[in-house]
């Protein structure tokens, strides 16, 4: 499957050292906040690198989302769209 690039990847695994004393287990996160780009990062520009990809290899020229008045998702697809265009 095709993707536009957008994100610096991979991102850091950072160990978390009180929690995992407390718990007495090894844990870890996964820090896909990190993915750059724009502001909103992690899951959002990962997804939209393949749903931009299909579009623009579908030949589309508009992109449509839908989510709350301050929906991430939304302003993240909109900045997306603008880089692609």
């Amino acid at each position: 499957m095709e993707k536009c690039t957008f994100s610096y990847v991979p991102t850091p695994l950072v160990p978390l050292a009180h929690m995992s004393k407390q718990l007495e287990v090894d844990l870890w996160i996964k820090r896909d906040d990190l993915t750059g780009c724009i502001a909103t990062g992690g899951n959002k520009i990962r997804k939209l690198e393949y749903i931009l990809a299909d579009a623009l290899k579908q030949g589309a020229d508009t992109v449509i989302t839908t989510g709350g008045p301050q929906s991430n998702h939304a302003k993240t697809t909109a900045a997306l769209a603008v880089k692609v265009a």
